[in-house]
């Protein structure tokens, strides 16, 4: 009991019996004396916002309540946001950077650490390193260009750090230029300048071409070997041209020109008989014709011809015969025997005979001398 009213001359001491405990949602703010009561207040019923409960409400105390932290000071991260009854809690943040061998693959933020990842020790094979590992970023790959395309060749072949490198084939040699080497698929077409003209002494043997150079060979010696005689001088596009001198004028003709470094033998037809009015004066020869003359004037020529199969030289009257009865000297009357070949027997000989006479005859005389001397030939 607690006194409610001190005793006075007129009445007594007035007492009430204490509270035995603060009802249920308060709490006791003071402890009953013997003159008060026990004194209850209403307990908080949650800590206002922006604050959190330290101690939850007793018999004897409110709930108590603190200001949240507001923000977790630098160089810390929130691990737990603040509750009713707990603050937000902080931890520093992994070291400003993360250690060797890993790379970040998350920045710290408020309420997260700095997040680390292994980095990619190499490439995988078919792949090639495209940027190197940072502090915040891995190892990055790409798979290496096979082949490189058509039309292209390799100039560098892939490496742990680079792709395989192509450029473009040059389409053709340039002018001026053949081909010395086809493309491959790691090199390029090969161009050489063509040759622009055969040294002295050589001659072209094939014309330059998109895939060969200007060929040349050296000309035929200074002059044609003996036997042989120049048909055509060299040119820078053709060798000194020989061919075989003729060996001898064939039979029935003679020689009228030898041959020389540039010409073969030159050979003409030999005069078959001397023409009507005309006897032969020389027989022919391997290198002259057969030589005629005119008779004298008043003369008689007669041109006689047999063949015979064999062989026969040339044969000359001279001196005094007797034809006919008569007397003449060989300058009135020649007659001679002559062959066209020294061919060997069989072989078809022609014999003439020339008749010159410088007396006026009649034609009976001249018949009877036909007939001699044709006896004489055979």
């Amino acid at each position: 009991m607690y006194q409610t009213d001190a005793p006075t001359p007129t009445a007594d001491r007035q007492c009430a019996p204490v509270t035995a405990v603060c009802p249920d949602g308060t709490y006791q703010t003071d402890a009953p004396t013997p003159t008060a009561d026990r004194q209850c207040a209403p307990v908080t019923a949650v800590c206002p916002d922006g604050t959190y409960q330290t101690d939850a409400p007793t018999p004897t105390a409110d709930r108590q309540c603190a200001p949240v932290t507001a923000v977790c000071p630098d160089g810390m991260y929130q691990t737990d946001a603040p509750t009713p009854t707990a603050d937000r809690q902080c931890a520093p943040v992994t070291a400003a950077v993360c250690p060797d061998g890993t790379y970040q693959t998350d920045a710290p933020t408020p309420t997260a650490d700095r997040q680390c990842a292994p980095v990619t020790a190499v490439c995988p094979d078919g792949t090639y390193q495209t940027d190197a590992p940072t502090p915040t970023a891995d190892r990055q790959c790409a798979p290496v260009t096979a082949v490189c395309p058509d039309g292209m060749y390799q100039t560098d072949a892939p490496t742990p750090t680079a792709d395989r490198q192509c450029a473009p084939v040059t389409a053709v040699c340039p002018d001026g230029t053949y081909q010395t080497d086809a493309p491959t698929p790691t090199a390029d077409r090969q161009c050489a300048p063509v040759t622009a003209v055969c040294p002295d002494g050589m001659y072209q043997t094939d014309a330059p071409t998109p895939t060969a150079d200007r060929q040349c060979a050296p000309v035929t010696a200074a002059v044609c070997p003996d036997g042989t005689y120049q048909t055509d001088a060299p040119t820078p596009t053709a060798d000194r041209q020989c061919a075989p001198v003729t060996a001898v004028c064939p039979d029935g003709t003679y020689q009228t020109d030898a041959p020389t470094p540039t010409a073969d033998r030159q050979c003409a037809p030999v005069t078959a008989v001397c023409p009507d009015g005309m006897y032969q004066t020389d027989a022919p020869t391997p290198t002259t014709d057969r030589k005629c003359q005119t008779t004298a004037s008043g003369a008689m020529v007669l041109n006689l011809h047999r063949r015979y199969a064999s062989d026969v030289v040339f044969t000359s009257f001279s001196g005094t015969q007797s034809v006919l009865g008569n007397p003449l000297s060989f300058t009135e009357f020649d007659i001679g025997r002559y062959s066209r070949s020294t061919a060997a027997s069989n072989a078809e000989d022609e014999l003439g005979a020339v008749l010159v006479y410088n007396r006026a005859i009649d034609d009976m005389t001249m018949g009877r001398l036909f007939d001699h001397f044709m006896g004489r030939m055979e």
